[in-house]
């Protein structure tokens, strides 16, 4: 059950270090090349990075966002939320309804 929720955050997590390292990378590349050969290689740099980062979250936004929307549980995965909201605590006899 802990894949479920683990998969997609180390999905993000990796996503988002790929994307610090890439961005840092050519951050000090283009600063440095900027300056010492061409100036606006730098700003370029930095939008070329920019775009890059915003379609990389737009993919993942829409990957998350069709996971979230549309999915109903299964049966077994609810018994599971149930069993482990019964048993969490002795003073719980039931649950009244699930959605």
């Amino acid at each position: 059950m802990q894949d479920e929720f683990l998969k997609p955050l180390l999905l993000d997590f990796f996503t988002d270090h790929r994307n610090d390292c890439i961005s840092n990378s050519v951050a000090i590349i283009c600063a440095y090349l900027g300056s010492v050969t061409w100036p606006y290689l730098d700003p370029i740099g930095a939008i070329l990075v920019s775009i890059y980062i915003l379609v990389s979250w737009i993919r993942t936004g829409m990957q998350q966002t069709s996971i979230l929307t549309g999915r109903a549980a299964s049966a077994d995965y609810i018994n599971r939320i149930i069993a482990i909201a019964i048993d969490h605590d002795p003073r719980i006899r039931y649950v009244k309804q699930s959605v």
